[in-house]
Formats: C-alpha cells, sequence, structure tokens
C-alpha cells in the first residue's frame, strides 16, 4: 500500500484505526516481501501456502519475543516465510479482536450515522470489527498474495468462527428483519434497482466478504473428514444451516446476499453516479463473486453428504421459468453465452442471468440450466447448419468416403477421417455408412440413429483403458491416462480428437454411458483439484496420506522423502516434488506440506499435459462456460443421464401408436408389464434398441426427439405375426412390435431382440 493511500486511510479512519492500519500494513509488506522469491520460481512450479508447513494450525500461535529471522535476512524468507505468517500477522489480528470491545464506543462516534451503524452499536465491539473487516479487505487487494494472506488468517487464528460469533451473527439476530435489511432495499423478484450507500456496504458488505474469502480459503485446506466430524472451520454445522431456525444459518443468509447483488441490484452504475457510489457497487459485485464462490463450494459439499435440504441453495425468488424468460427478454443467445454476459451484454436482464450463472449458478435450479445449456446450442446449431449447408450441399451433410467397420477398426477409422475436420465441420450433420463382419454393407440408411450408434461405439472403444489413453479408478470411472504419452503414436493427437466427439456428444444432447472421474470432471468444469478430490482417482493413497497427517510415531522410520514414483511404460522413476525433494526429509513439521504436494503432483502435475490436450478438443466444440454452470454430479448427469431404470409411467404417457395400436390395447398392456418386470439394465438396452441411446432424456420424455412410436409389425389375424421378433428404426423411434397374445411370448420375444447384439439389419 502507497504512502499516500495510507495517509487517506488515516484520515478517513481517525488515530485508533490508523495505528492497526499501521501495523497492519506493515505486517502485509513483510508478507509481500517474503513471497517475492516464490514468485520468481517458473510457473508451472506449484507453492503451498505457508501454513501448510505448521502442523499445529489450529491452535492460537504466540507472538515471539524478537522479529523473525526472515525479517533480519530477507536472503532466507523463501526458507522460513511461515514463521511471519503465523507468528507476525496472525497474532496482530488476533490481538485486534481481542481489543475490540475496549475501544467500541470511542470508535462509534467516528461512524456515520445510518441503519447499519445504529445495529452493529448493538453489537459489543461491533464498530471495530467493521472497520477492521475494512483493513483486512484493504491489506489482501493484491491478488498474487490473496490466498496466503487469508488462509494464514482462517487457520491460524480461526478468522471464520470469530468473525461469526462475534460480528455477523449478533448483527443478523439484533436486526428485526435480518442483517440484509440494513441496506433499505428490497429483495424480490422484480430485481428492482438497489440502493449501495457507504453506511451498508461498509456494515455488512464487507464482513461478509473477509467471512467468504477467509471461509473459501479454509475449505481448499480443510479434509472432508473434518468438515463434517469437527464441522471445521465453523462449529456446528447447524450454524451453515439449521432446521429449526434455517434464517439463522449462514447459508441462508449468503444466499441472499449473493442473490441481492447478483439479480436484484443493478449490474452497471448509472453515469451520474458518485465515485463513492461507485466504489460501493464494485465492493458488493466483488460479494457477488466471492460469496458465491463459497456457496458453490458448500453446495458442493452438501452434494457428497447432506447437512441441510438441497433446496436449501436454490432462490425462492426464482420461479419456475423465469430464467429461461429472462433469457427471451435479455436476448441472451449464443453470443452473450460466449462472452459470460456482464456488462457489454445486450440488456440488463441477460447480464444478470449470467452474473448468476458465472458466480452462483447453484441458486438456479438444475432442469432449468439444462434447459439453457439445450437452448443455447440449439441456436448455436442452426448457426452452425446454414455454414455447413454452404460448404457442404444440401443438409449440410458429410458423408464418409469409405464405410467404417463396426468394430475392429472404428476408432481408427474414425480418427484418420474425422480429424481432419475442423470444429465448425464437425457442429454439422455427420452421415454414416458401416459394414458388417462379413465385409458386406449393412442395409439401412442413416437418418440419425446409426450416428448415435456410432457415437456410443466410438467413444466406448476411446475411452475403454485397452486403448493406453485412458485409465480408471477404482469405481471404474475414466480419465485421461498419464502414461498416453509413453504408450500411443499420437496421443495429442487422439485425446484431442476424443474430446471433441464428447463435446459433438453433449453438442448434439446424445447421452452416453461414460463414466468419468469425479476430479477430472472438475478439470472440465475449470476447476482446480486439491486434496479433496484424490479419493476419486486413489482411494487408498488418500487413506494412507490422512494417516500419516497425524502419525505420532517417528518419522525417521518411515524414511520418507519428498519424491513421489511415476509410471513410464515399463519402468518408474522418482521425481521431486519440490526442488530438491529427494534430499528433503518428511518429518513432523513438514507432513502436511508432503501430503498436499503429493496429492498436487498426482491429481495435476502427473496428468496436465494429457488432460490438457483432452479438453483443448471439447471445448472447441463445447464453450468452457457453458460447462462452468454445472457441478461434478451434474456435468455427469449432462453426459450420462440418469444410471437408474427408465421411468416407465413417464414413457407411457409420452408414446404414440400406430398401426392399429392404442393406449388401452391389449398388446400393448402385456408390453408394459413386460417392461416393468426388466431390470434397470434390460430396461435400458430395451431403451437402446428403439431409440440408439440407453439412457432417458435428462428432463423427461416429453423431450425425447422424435417421440416413440410403437408399431403394429403383421395382423392379429396372421398366426405367422407372431413368429417375428420386434424391430425397431432407431432414426425414428420406432418400435415395430408384433401382436404377441400372451405375457411369457412377449417378455421372451422383448428380451431376446433386446440382447441379441444385432446390427442394423433388424431394421
Amino acid at each position: 500500500m502507497s504512502q499516500q493511500c495510507l495517509k487517506k486511510q488515516q484520515q478517513r479512519l481517525g488515530p485508533a484505526a490508523a495505528r492497526l492500519l499501521h501495523r497492519l500494513v506493515q505486517c502485509s509488506s513483510n508478507l509481500l516481501l517474503l513471497a517475492g522469491p516464490a514468485k520468481q520460481q517458473a510457473s508451472r512450479q506449484w507453492q503451498p501456502p505457508p501454513i501448510w508447513v505448521r502442523r499445529q494450525a489450529r491452535s492460537s500461535p504466540q507472538v515471539p519475543a524478537a522479529a523473525c529471522s526472515c525479517l533480519q535476512e530477507p536472503a532466507k524468507a523463501h526458507s522460513c516465510c511461515a514463521n511471519c505468517v503465523l507468528c507476525c500477522c496472525p497474532p496482530l489480528v488476533l490481538g485486534a479482536l481481542r481489543t475490540c470491545s475496549s475501544s467500541s464506543q470511542q470508535q462509534q462516534q467516528q461512524q456515520q450515522h445510518g441503519p447499519t451503524a445504529g445495529a452493529a452499536a448493538a453489537v459489543p465491539g461491533g464498530a471495530a470489527q467493521q472497520q477492521l473487516c475494512a483493513l483486512l479487505w484493504t491489506l489482501s487487494r493484491p491478488r498474487q498474495y490473496r490466498q496466503r494472506i487469508w488462509l494464514g488468517l482462517s487457520v491460524g487464528v480461526r478468522l471464520v468462527p470469530r468473525l461469526w460469533f462475534s460480528y455477523i451473527l449478533p448483527l443478523h439476530q439484533a436486526t428485526p428483519n435480518g442483517l440484509l435489511s440494513l441496506s433499505g432495499t428490497a429483495q424480490g423478484s422484480s430485481g428492482g434497482a438497489a440502493s449501495a450507500s457507504d453506511s451498508s456496504g461498509s456494515g455488512w458488505v464487507q464482513p461478509l466478504l473477509v467471512l467468504a474469502q477467509s471461509y473459501s480459503a479454509a475449505l481448499s485446506f480443510t479434509h472432508l473428514e473434518d468438515f463434517y466430524a469437527d464441522a471445521a472451520p465453523l462449529v456446528p454445522l447447524e450454524q451453515l444451516y439449521d432446521a429449526a431456525k434455517p434464517s439463522a444459518g449462514l447459508v441462508m443468509l449468503l444466499k441472499a446476499a449473493v442473490w441481492q447483488v447478483l439479480w436484484c441490484e443493478p449490474s452497471t452504475p448509472s453515469p451520474s453516479a458518485s465515485s463513492q457510489q461507485r466504489q460501493q457497487q464494485l465492493l458488493r459485485r466483488s460479494l457477488g463473486e466471492l460469496g458465491g464462490l463459497l456457496l458453490c463450494q458448500l453446495h458442493d459439499r452438501n452434494c457428497s453428504r447432506e447437512f441441510c435440504p438441497p433446496e436449501a441453495f436454490l432462490a425462492e425468488a426464482l420461479p419456475p421459468g423465469r430464467l429461461l424468460q429472462e433469457r427471451r427478454q435479455g436476448g441472451l443467445g449464443a453470443a452473450a453465452a460466449a462472452t459470460g454476459g456482464g456488462a457489454g451484454s445486450s440488456s440488463a436482464a441477460g447480464s444478470r442471468v449470467w452474473l448468476v450463472l458465472q458466480h452462483a449458478p447453484c441458486l438456479m435450479p438444475f432442469q432449468d440450466r439444462v434447459m439453457l445449456f439445450q437452448a443455447i446450442v440449439s441456436e448455436e446449431k442452426e448457426a452452425a447448419a446454414a455454414a455447413a449447408a454452404a460448404a457442404a450441399g444440401a443438409g449440410g451433410m458429410f458423408t464418409f468416403d469409405d464405410p467404417l467397420s463396426m468394430r475392429d477398426q472404428l476408432l481408427e477409422d474414425s480418427f484418420s477421417q474425422l480429424n481432419a475436420m475442423g470444429p465448425e465441420r464437425l457442429k454439422g450433420r455427420l452421415r454414416i455408412a458401416y459394414v458388417n463382419e462379413a465385409g458386406l454393407a449393412e442395409a439401412g440408411i442413416d437418418g440419425g440413429g446409426l450416428f448415435k450408434d456410432f457415437m456410443e461405439e466410438l467413444l466406448r472403444q476411446g475411452f475403454s483403458p485397452q486403448s493406453n489413453l485412458f485409465s480408471e479408478n477404482p469405481q471404474r470411472q475414466l480419465y485421461p491416462s498419464p502414461a498416453a504419452y509413453q504408450l500411443v503414436a499420437d496421443a495429442e493427437g487422439q485425446l484431442r480428437f476424443l474430446g471433441r466427439m464428447l463435446g459433438k456428444s453433449l453438442y448434439e444432447g446424445m447421452l452416453l454411458e461414460l463414466p468419468l472421474a469425479a476430479f477430472f470432471l472438475k478439470k472440465m468444469r475449470g476447476g482446480v483439484c486439491d486434496i479433496n478430490d484424490l479419493p476419486s482417482l486413489d482411494p487408498e493413497v488418500y487413506r494412507h496420506l490422512a494417516q500419516l497427517k497425524h502419525y505420532s510415531g517417528d518419522f525417521a522410520d518411515l524414511s520418507l522423502t519428498f519424491t513421489a514414483t511415476q509410471q513410464q511404460a515399463a519402468r518408474t522413476r522418482e521425481v521431486d516434488l519440490k526442488p530438491g525433494g529427494r534430499d528433503t526429509a518428511v518429518h513432523a513439521d513438514n507432513v502436511v506440506e508432503y501430503v498436499h504436494r503429493l496429492a498436487d503432483f498426482r491429481l495435476n502435475r502427473q496428468m496436465d499435459r494429457a488432460a490438457n490436450a483432452f479438453l483443448a478438443g471439447f471445448f472447441e466444440l463445447i464453450r468452457p462456460r457453458w460447462v462452468r454452470m454445472f457441478n461434478e454430479a451434474e456435468l455427469q448427469m449432462l453426459i450420462s443421464g440418469s444410471e437408474e431404470g427408465i421411468d416407465v409411467d413417464d414413457l407411457m404417457a409420452h408414446v404414440n401408436y400406430a398401426g392399429g395400436y392404442h393406449e388401452e390395447h391389449p398388446v400393448i398392456r402385456t408390453l408394459w408389464d413386460a417392461v416393468r418386470t426388466f431390470s434397470p439394465q434390460q430396461q435400458r438396452q430395451f431403451l437402446k434398441f428403439v431409440t440408439s441411446c440407453s439412457r432417458a432424456p435428462l428432463l423427461g420424455f416429453k423431450y425425447l426427439e422424435p417421440q416413440l412410436c410403437i408399431q403394429m409389425s403383421g395382423s392379429v389375424l396372421s398366426s405367422g405375426s407372431r413368429e417375428r421378433l420386434p424391430t425397431a428404426a432407431t432414426c425414428m423411434n420406432l418400435l415395430k412390435l408384433p401382436p404377441y397374445k400372451d405375457f411369457g411370448e412377449m417378455r421372451s420375444k422383448l428380451l431376446y431382440a433386446i440382447t441379441a447384439g444385432a446390427g442394423f439389419e433388424l431394421s
């Protein structure tokens, strides 16, 4: 912070706060000095926050008698910077929190009069803590040091519970209509403009900002077991959500605050706004971003193991279908989706939709986000179809010059023929031709069903571990193989091609039985993997690291160093986890750093090259912003649909009949009775037989295009009709069903047809 800025803060805050600010600025200068050497390392060399070298992170550190040695010898700062974060900054903040109440009366007189000042006066030390939050926020402004500072504050002195219990929660409870009512703004669904005065902004926005930043930093450090068992960093978990009084918890307060600043308030200041009002609006916009990040982190943990109802994260002010209505009113098409809306989008309506989807998508129902995704893709498909029609002739189709082998050479043939096509060509329709095992062309014209079957088989072969391009975890979930570059020629090209084809399946709305590892799904949505993602890669290694973190024996007996083993083809090699890692022994003081560095190596450094090649192809068809509105579980649903069997009642409600069949026909009743007796796997096989896709549409069979149709094959008067097997025209989702008379015959003929694995000659 510059001296000029410091003087301005002194004039504004008064002498008591100025002294605290001066000490914090001195501390921040030391922190920035100490962070310098780490910044000078290679950009891809990951640096752990300094707090990780301290094992007893939860205990309040003692103020040292003298300054740390690294302050006296800056050249040694890189090796002992953790002492400064723990021994300098946190005790300073801790002392400030302890002394807030003693100076509160003097500082309250310096506050501007307003609704927030009156409410803060009811909280012991409220005005001083309000100023402290402003100082901490100023201290953390340099982005490159922000994570280090907040992690030191959140873990080193447990800033989250101190700020929550001493200021935010009492202020929230002392205000008749809740903390957010202090701003004097309506929180309805109309989205009216909100006031952002200085008093309201400094009263609850900055404290929530500080809480969100420190809580988010703590979650990146806290193991899942500690979060659920110890409720770290906020004890107990009922402080997040209490079923007896939901509005008192952090989840509901944070949700309301984020919704207000992202949806209810204007996205851009008015031209007549003063500089102070603009600053306050920027502050509130920061709350939307950082508060939304924390809200989504809590939502993801709730998806893993519920601590509150899932609907607690949804915005109550958003009625069903409102998201699409806002999109239509705001002209939020593919172009706006590509840039994320914002101030430059075509309207305020479109802007606020993408502000919420960008920063807090968990506020929107999953079904609404799926519908928005499909609508945006549909618009882009229309534009791509027009371009493809001009380039490739009528219909915009591309026909393979040679037919493709359905089994043996599908991956090789499709890679050689499709990889040369650019992403714009892939956005058009592809028409497929197959040959069977006898070398003869299969009968039938590709009306869409052959292509769906081709995509499913291609990706099944490409993602198979036998291809050496992908590996699987113990749950048989897939991820790019770190050894692909050693085992496969042109691995980068093939991984990029498979990324394109998975993007093509999403682009076409196809659902595939393709289970992906959760940590890889996190990479797809732009997340950074940490220790809590390791179970989805190797649960055994995660369990061993968790035990090692609490190991109480002699570390010398373990003979561990900062190295990891990496498998390369038929041999293994040791890789340093940090410079000089093989010469650095693991001991009680650095075991936490070792745990996080090893997790980072396994999740990020080891496979970044393969994962980035795949994602480069994937994002050529699917824009990154489109998938960032889904978490890992939702993205898996978007790719694969539900793993459960089909909803027979929903399917029955959206079926057409032809050839003499109708809803009450005895044969139709027997058909549905037989389908209900199928196992979930057999039900998916039945659906694949008719539609060439084994998964039900995400939003129900109402959205199946075209709707499934059941047509009579033969005649009820002909005994020979019952000897036939059911057949299907998958391009039209048409089942040709002979009029079987009894349940046993219907069930046996259906099971034989759907499990025979025959080609498309059946249709």
